[in-house]
């Protein structure tokens, strides 16, 4: 359906299979159940499948050294991946590229696709979004015999609803998917070699620069991806929408013809809107000068001490986050006063305010880390009461307190006593159990428990005692207290670069590892709403910035990618003229998590019940979030369901 030199005749016919005849919640449903099994979009050559002949499961999916990289029982299609499921698939005896033909299709943004996988494939994209939500998919394309050369993705026809409303093109971002190459893996769940990470733009939204992502190259018998976000606008009225999109490529002897084949784009827009500021709070860490020693090798990004520089580069990181929907809260490099108040009021308080340049109008840091120096503190404080963000404000100034030694909880008694003086309302955060806070007496200091996620849902061999019970009873104790939690090195193993985890007790997590599975990296938020979470802590988001394009560049504590969720965007790697952040598929994960979870919200304000009764099915315990794609996208889909029924609405304007 539709080769890589497919014939008008052949999408004349796709188009009028999609849509014609099922109703959208059938079509969506009738993926949702079907087996797994490849789908390509093969060179014409290969014969179409006998009916009834057998799909190819997911435990064919192999590399050439014979280890699985997808798990065994992923689904081979996301649920919104699916527009043409009412059609013969066609699929190439032996598999993939069957005898040296190359192929192109459609997967689930929710799957990493390495250059050696053979996922399934569908010959077109169905999507299901809210309004103010991004919704991803990944066009795939695999190389035959010989290499495919120049290929590259554009706009076909817009997305347009029977009523003739449109979404403009702007809204729908092309990426080249890049590779990160892991040496050791993170743990038993990962696997060394090149894996789908950064995501290069066509043309970046933060200046709206042509990058060079496109055209690239895939050699012979590679597998190369192209991810698409599509932004559906607050404004967008509820339906159908259908589009296309056009993927190209050189052909001939010598390259001088160009082949284009239309990919169809179906998107449901639902009938409610979620907000432009994640409802879950989140305060991810980095340092002031990181963004800039990673493009510039200076501080600032200048040679003298400059201020300036620093902000702007640091805001568009910021600002990355937020169109993710999560918070850098480390902001200043001190409090902006003097000579850093100009640089701050220009670049960074549009952020803390929601007035900042971000694709998701309005959105605002939701948690801002107070300055660790005790000096700074009563500065900071009357500058958070002044600007109207006290409430956002959290002081932490110690880290994982031992619960076995004294020195660190007499550290944090000593803290606590100047920022009580200064404002009894501003918060402290505590990475540590309730339990052993209560045994050092300062529990009653702490305003948000983080207790780290392992610790909260333990695995039963651990023989650690489940205790949130207890958080229940100290939340209710005085308002404004919060529990929030935070993944760790204990998702993947906390041992030395180099060295394998390979305890099963690391595996099975959340996790922000590039070397598991997207479904772990999306499976946070989803652990947060069923344990009443109101926020997540996570040590960094640049960490190591400055290697993140090297091989094994981002590996800490044994894990790659731990802390980085952003690779440096310089002018000489990715082309134009402006230094951006280049987002990871990490991160689009992230954000994919913290709209399910607005989706979770909104669906518990209407029944609780099935709400949660669905959510424990997909993920029964914290250390039980490697479940299949299919799963995933199935219980998202009812989710969907449930909110877009007759009169569903949002329960606020995006904000």
């Amino acid at each position: 359906m539709g080769h890589l030199d497919g014939s008008a005749r052949r999408v004349a016919l796709l188009s009028s299979l999609t849509w014609s005849s099922l109703t959208w919640s059938s079509l969506i449903w009738a993926v949702a159940c079907v087996p797994s099994g490849a789908v390509p979009h093969a060179a014409s050559t290969a014969p179409t499948p006998r009916p009834g002949a057998p799909l190819r499961t997911r435990s064919e999916i192999t590399h050439p050294s014979g280890r699985r990289s997808i798990p065994p029982g992923s689904p081979v299609l996301s649920i919104p991946a699916a527009a043409a499921a009412s059609s013969a698939p066609l699929d190439a005896p032996g598999g993939w590229a069957s005898h040296g033909l190359p192929a192109y299709g459609v997967v689930s943004a929710t799957l990493k696709v390495r250059p050696s996988d053979r996922p399934a494939l569908r010959p077109s994209a169905a999507l299901e979004a809210a309004r103010n939500e991004f919704e991803p998919f990944q066009i795939i394309v695999v190389a035959g015999d010989e290499a495919l050369r120049a290929v590259s993705l554009t706009h076909g026809a817009a997305l347009t609803d029977a009523a003739g409303h449109v979404i403009d093109r702007r809204h729908l971002t092309f990426f080249r998917v890049g590779y990160y190459d892991v040496g050791t893996p993170s743990n038993r769940e990962g696997a060394a070699g090149p894996w789908p990470d950064p995501l290069l733009p066509d043309v970046d939204a933060y200046v709206g620069e042509r990058r060079n992502a496109f055209p690239f190259d895939v050699p012979p018998r590679q597998t190369r991806a192209i991810w698409v976000d599509v932004f559906v606008p607050p404004s967008t009225p509820p339906g159908l929408y259908r589009g296309s999109l056009v993927l190209e490529r050189l052909r001939g002897p010598r390259g001088s013809a160009r082949a284009r084949d239309t990919i169809p784009l179906a998107l449901r827009v639902g009938a409610f809107t979620l907000p432009s500021t994640a409802t879950l709070r989140t305060a991810f860490g980095m340092d002031f000068a990181e963004p800039c020693m990673a493009h510039t090798g200076t501080p600032s990004c200048s040679a003298e001490w400059d201020e300036e520089p620093a902000c702007e580069l640091r805001a568009r990181y910021l600002a990355a986050a937020l169109d993710h929907r999560f918070s850098i809260s480390d902001v200043a490099f001190q409090p902006p006063f003097g000579g850093s108040a100009g640089p701050f009021q220009r670049w960074l308080q549009p952020l803390i305010d929601g007035r900042g340049h971000t694709r998701l109008a309005g959105a605002r840091l939701t948690a801002i880390r107070l300055d660790e120096q005790p000096d700074r503190l009563g500065r900071w404080l009357a500058l958070a009461r002044a600007q109207g963000f006290l409430e956002r404000l959290f002081y932490f100034p110690v880290d994982e307190p031992d619960p076995d030694t004294q020195h660190d909880w007499a550290a944090l008694r000593q803290a606590a006593e100047p920022l009580r003086r200064f404002n009894p309302r501003a918060r402290l955060a505590l990475t540590a159990a309730l339990g052993a806070a209560r045994r050092h007496k300062v529990s009653e200091l702490v305003d948000i428990f983080v207790p780290v996620v392992n610790y909260l849902d333990p695995r039963p061999e651990s023989g650690d005692a489940v205790h949130r019970a207890d958080y229940r009873a100290w939340l209710a104790t005085r308002p404004g207290r919060e529990l929030w939690s935070y993944q760790s090195c204990m998702s993947h193993g906390c041992g030395e670069c180099g060295d394998p985890s390979p305890e099963l007790a690391d595996t099975g997590w959340p996790s922000r590892v590039i070397d598991s599975s997207a479904v772990q990296n999306r499976a946070f938020p989803w652990i947060a709403f069923l344990h009443g979470l109101s926020g997540e802590l996570y040590f960094a988001a640049t960490e190591q910035l400055a290697t993140a394009w090297e091989p094994n560049g981002l590996c800490k504590f044994s894990g790659h990618g731990d802390g980085t969720l952003f690779y440096p965007g310089t002018p000489a790697r990715i082309g134009g003229r402006t230094h951006i952040p280049i987002e990871s598929i990490r991160a689009k994960m992230l954000r994919e998590g913290l709209e399910d979870h607005e989706y979770l919200v909104l669906a518990a304000r209407r029944d609780r019940s099935k709400t949660i009764e669905l959510a424990q099915a997909l993920f029964p315990h914290a250390f039980a979030c490697a479940q299949p794609v299919q799963a995933l996208e199935r219980a998202r889909h009812r989710l969907f369901a449930l909110l877009d029924g007759a009169g569903a609405a949002s329960a606020e304007a995006p904000r």
